[in-house]
């Protein structure tokens, strides 16, 4: 891991920065590469000073696979901006669930003919 990103790391994982962490989280989309960027944008989704910046980072870089967890956030979230953050990365799921869908049911026809 490059040493500039195991050290966003630390200061995302260390609690006594509380929201200072905030801008750290915001740079992991240009580590995306990595398989540690995607596990600690996930914990992040337990950390509700965080979770918004997270989802972006996961919006950002087209991770998906949190649909679920993402779906038991918004049902407690009050504030506007993460409340917008949680409908656009669910919106860009479902889209490309249904293009998935729409490629699944496409090759089927072909086969058929």
């Amino acid at each position: 891991m490059p040493i500039l990103l195991d050290e966003i790391i630390k200061v995302i994982e260390s609690t006594k920065y509380r929201r200072g962490r905030e801008s750290f989280v915001m740079l992991l989309h240009y580590f995306k590469g990595n398989s540690i960027i995607e596990k600690c944008l996930e914990s992040l989704l337990d950390d509700s000073e965080l979770y918004g910046f997270a989802i972006r980072e996961l919006n950002i870089m087209k991770f998906y696979q949190h649909i679920e967890k993402i779906q038991a956030i918004q049902k407690i979230e009050r504030n506007t901006r993460e409340k917008r953050e949680i409908e656009r990365y669910l919106k860009n799921a479902n889209k490309l669930r249904s293009e998935i869908g729409r490629t699944h049911e496409q090759r089927k026809t072909t086969d058929r003919d």
